[in-house]
């Protein structure tokens, strides 16, 4: 048998390289019918998840950012294993461009280079016949194809958008605990250096810095009383609520029944957002850094005289330090307050006679995969391996996940969807001409705008949670941090909230897969919004028989959650406040409050005789007696029975048809 020349294994090497880096990219053809295409490359689609930094979009951005290429093959795979995890509803599911012999209507979104490939590899094949034999290699192939399959299961069939791929058995075609690819763009920051910067320890000087790692007071601010890193809408660094209506010093902790007996926890379910990052990209940061590398030559006075020496060094996308602490921390308390239902999962095994494990899922964006890794770690320590099934779901346009819900909806795409980044730049352009003022003169001669002051406040956040402090933070006054808290408020319920367009339906996909999973009912593919279909009909990836679960996410996904919970508490109505009028201080749905860094949504059920729900959003309980078919309780419980009656008309309500236009 000839070896293949040079040029040929050039050739097969690269067609390789082109089908392992495949994205599938939703279009929408002139009748309006939805269709995955495949295209090489890399995918320009803007990223729709997470804290909104984007209040200015109209500039492009030019550094360089790492960024992993997308996998579609598995690692130590043959191309014949290559898959296809979209898990797209049947409405959506596209058809191949082209005519492939033998490949019509598969659905698989193979390539051009993927079909060219092949046919080199049949002419190959048929040259080689010719040598050996080609009649007894087609009876030997005929016979291998027809007989009995060693190792194979006949019943183990996955179905990826129409592509067939037979399982060994029973095994999915992917291993848990493994990343998936599709990690996002992302870029590192410069190291750490607070210990040459700390000017100042405390608000006193016989005081410490103390046990966090980072300095949240601001020397010098006007209110002593008044914290601002409180305020900061989603770049909050995590701190338990101030509540949310119920008396959670005496409700909070472990429930009793009326003649005084306490009930026992039976299950819990854990919706996290990931924690402490550097800025995304796209967002007033990045204005504010150009601004900077553009312009080196200025001088700046006064408050503003630290620009003089500042180094615009945080990166993008990643977790911080302080992020991998919240995570840790999390799973330490997690593991504190819910161990003994995990421990009691690990001590039974599943339908098929194998031990069970937490199950784990997380998003592919490395800031969710790295957080779930850090809480797992809190949770169990490094061996966390051997107890855990770490699910991780592609966050890319053309796949279906729940925990970035906007990629599965092809309306998120127009701006009059997402109406929040609109309202929060003009509001910030009202409540930033004082600081405009203020401020302007000590700018270097150059004009200050309220998105450069939007990207200061921002970067207080971003700089403290990095390196452990900011010279940004002292430079706003309480009412301006209040305002900037709103501002966020606005883009939040307005871009995923209850009064967005999208937002309830963006939620709906994990609130089905919470029923199912408090009901130990499979999921229904007939209500499919956001949900991977693949993954939630297979019991070991969708696994019905737990105490405990946790999911991975992005604040928006939260705010989305709550909105299709459709807690009337949360669905606030927000507008741009009138010239010379203030916000809305008695508002419910606050961002710092229901979406900070590690944000955590807790449902619990409760054993008191009868089936009892809690609700927690950041250790604080959420009152279920808003329901009209829960009962006001001081408590803020709910029987479980009233609260899928609750909630049993979500999917009547036509919130995910909005995605199909």
């Amino acid at each position: 048998m000839p070896a293949p020349s040079k040029k040929d294994r050039r050739s097969e090497d690269s067609d390789l390289e082109a089908e392992s880096l495949i994205l599938h990219r939703l279009s929408t053809d002139a009748s309006g019918t939805s269709r995955i295409q495949s295209v090489g490359g890399t995918s320009t689609t803007p990223r729709v998840t997470d804290a909104y930094d984007d209040l200015d979009e109209d500039y492009e951005i030019k550094d360089k950012r790492e960024k992993l290429p997308a996998r579609g093959v598995l690692e130590d795979s043959n191309g014949s294993t290559r898959i296809d995890k979209t898990g797209r509803p049947a409405w959506l599911r596209g058809v191949l461009e082209g005519d492939v012999p033998g490949m019509r209507g598969r659905g698989a979104g193979m390539s051009a280079s993927m079909a060219q490939r092949n046919r080199k590899q049949r002419a190959r094949c048929m040259k080689l016949s010719m040598l050996v034999g080609g009649g007894l290699l087609v009876i030997g192939a005929f016979a291998f194809a027809l007989g009995p399959k060693v190792g194979v299961s006949p019943h183990a069939i996955y179905d990826y958008m129409g592509d067939k791929w037979y399982g060994d058995s029973g095994v999915m075609p992917f291993e848990f605990n493994k990343p998936v690819g599709y990690p996002g763009f992302y870029t590192t920051g410069v190291p750490p250096d607070f210990a040459e910067h700390m000017t100042r320890t405390a608000t006193a000087p016989t005081q410490t810095v103390g046990s966090s790692p980072m300095q949240t007071t601001i020397p010098g601010f006007q209110d002593a009383s008044f914290k601002p890193f409180e305020h900061m809408g989603p770049l909050t660094p995590y701190i338990s609520s101030s509540g949310w209506g119920v008396d959670d010093a005496k409700y909070a902790g472990t429930p009793t029944t009326s003649s005084g007996k306490t009930c026992q926890l039976t299950q819990a379910h854990m919706l996290h957002r990931h924690g402490a990052r550097y800025p995304t990209a796209h967002g007033p940061p990045d204005v504010l850094r150009d601004f900077l590398r553009q312009n080196p030559n200025l001088r700046y006075s006064g408050s503003l005289s630290f620009l003089n020496s500042y180094k615009f060094g945080v990166g993008e996308e990643l977790l911080t330090p302080v992020g991998r602490g919240q995570l840790y921390d999390s799973g330490v308390k997690a593991a504190l307050l819910y161990g003994k239902l995990v421990a009691d999962d690990l001590a039974e095994t599943d339908a098929n006679k194998k031990p069970k494990t937490l199950f784990a899922r997380a998003g592919s964006q490395q800031r969710i995969v790295d957080s779930g890794l850090a809480w797992l770690n809190g949770f169990f320590g490094a061996n966390w391996t051997d107890s855990t099934s770490f699910e991780i779901q592609i966050e890319e346009p053309g796949f279906n996940t729940t925990t970035a819900p906007e990629f599965a909806c092809p309306a998120w795409r127009k701006p009059e969807n997402n109406p929040g980044g609109a309202m929060a730049d003009k509001w910030a352009a009202a409540y930033l001409q004082d600081a405009v003022f203020r401020l302007g003169p000590n700018f270097g001669g150059a004009a200050l705008n309220s998105t450069l002051l939007f990207a200061m406040q921002q970067m207080c956040s971003y700089d403290t949670v990095a390196f452990g402090y900011s010279d940004f933070c002292g430079l706003f006054t309480k009412q301006e941090w209040l305002d900037y808290e709103y501002a966020w408020d606005l883009k939040f319920m307005n871009g995923n909230g209850a009064t967005s367009p999208l937002g309830r339906g963006y939620g709906l996909g994990w609130v089905n897969e919470f029923v199912s999973r408090l009901t130990s009912k499979p999921w229904d593919p007939a209500v499919q919004t956001s949900e991977n279909s693949t993954l939630d009909l297979d019991a070991t990836t969708f696994p019905l028989d737990r105490r405990f679960y946790v999911d991975f996410t992005h604040d928006s996904t939260i705010t989305s959650v709550l909105a299709a919970l459709d807690l009337p508490d949360f669905d606030d109505t927000f507008a741009v406040p009138d010239a010379g009028k203030g916000v809305d201080a008695k508002r419910h749905f606050i961002t710092s409050k229901a979406v900070p860094f590690a944000a955590r949504f807790v449902v619990e059920v409760w054993n008191c005789g009868e089936e009892w729900v809690r609700f927690k959003l950041n250790d604080a309980v959420v009152p279920l007696g808003q329901y009209k078919d829960c009962e006001k309780r001081a408590d803020g419980l709910c029987k479980k029975e009233s609260l899928l009656k609750a909630l049993s008309g979500r999917n009547s309500k036509g919130w995910w048809d909005k995605c199909r236009v």
